[in-house]
């Protein structure tokens, strides 16, 4: 099977799977997941199948 240079969001062979990621919590808005198994790219504190889950710790501060 070959795979070549996906691009718009998409994976997979010939490029027909559409990338399901959040584009705006991945590394690229153009590209966002892995263009073999469309694995999403999450960057900074973004984690997730889709890259929907925010990994921010929360402090709980008492008076």
């Amino acid at each position: 099977m070959m795979f070549s240079e996906c691009s718009d969001n998409t994976y997979g062979s010939n490029c027909y799977n559409p990338c399901t990621c959040v584009k705006e919590h991945t590394h690229s808005h153009n590209q966002s997941c892995d263009i073999i198994n469309g694995a999403c790219m999450c960057t900074g504190n973004w984690t997730g199948k889709t890259c929907d889950l925010s990994e921010q710790i929360t402090l709980d501060i008492d008076d």
